[in-house]
């Protein structure tokens, strides 16, 4: 797959880190960065789907790697129908700058902390 299309939402385009390294900027992807830059949950992602020509939401993965509240990335990526999404950082309870799977899933820690709090 590697002339699959990708789309890049970031608040600084990668091609910005070349100076300072390595950088990973490829020709099939539309990056929505810089003074372009879109947040996820503002996309219209039906029409930048029909632009790539994409009918079956269910050959496209979503990657997150932007560090904001997964819960909420995982309600507007369901309102716009993607199904296969991966989410890069999972901290750990007490760890990390966002609202992760872990933080909600983990049932020993809320267990303690409630436990902890009475």
């Amino acid at each position: 797959m590697p002339g699959a299309p990708i789309v890049s939402l970031l608040p600084r385009h990668p091609g910005k880190y070349l100076k300072k390294g390595p950088a990973y900027v490829v020709g099939n992807c539309t990056y929505f960065a810089g003074k372009d830059f879109i947040d996820f949950g503002s996309m219209d992602w039906g029409k930048m789907m029909d632009k790539h020509g994409i009918e079956d939401l269910n050959r496209v993965l979503v990657f997150f790697d932007d560090h904001q509240n997964e819960l909420k990335r995982l309600k507007q990526a369901l309102k716009a129908g993607f199904k296969h999404l991966v989410f890069e950082d999972n901290n750990d309870p007490g760890t990390g700058d966002r609202y992760s799977f872990r933080k909600i899933c983990d049932q020993f820690y809320i267990r303690g902390f409630l436990s902890f709090t009475s």
